[in-house]
């Protein structure tokens, strides 16, 4: 009779420690999904941020171009103006350059 107890006592302190470990063991998978899904939006994140910085820096780079090529385009202007070509005829001489219309002729801007 004291071995029926002491093997049912042992029997039930066993289904304790399993009992506990399976909730340890769940606890720990819910902890690490939510880990993992914590360090996912960290990560689309960072993404988000680094593409929202690489388009507002090609935009500064685009309008620092385009500004550099208006004042190269302006000087180039004014040039030909100076030796007698007309505001008109000078614009649509450097719009001929700038599309690679006129032969052996480019702007190094």
């Amino acid at each position: 009779e004291q071995r029926a107890q002491r093997e049912a006592k042992e029997a039930a302190e066993r289904a304790e420690r399993e009992k506990q470990a399976a909730i340890e063991a769940e606890r720990r998978k819910a902890q690490e999904e939510a880990e993992r899904i914590r360090r996912e939006a960290e990560a689309k994140e960072q993404a988000r941020i680094a593409e929202e910085k690489r388009i507002k820096d090609e935009e500064e780079r685009r309008a620092k171009d385009k500004s550099h090529r208006k004042e190269v385009n302006n000087k180039i202007l004014a040039d030909l103006i100076k030796v007698g070509t007309s505001e008109d005829v000078a614009k649509n001489i450097i719009t001929a350059i700038v599309k690679g219309e006129v032969f052996a002729t480019k702007i190094t801007y």
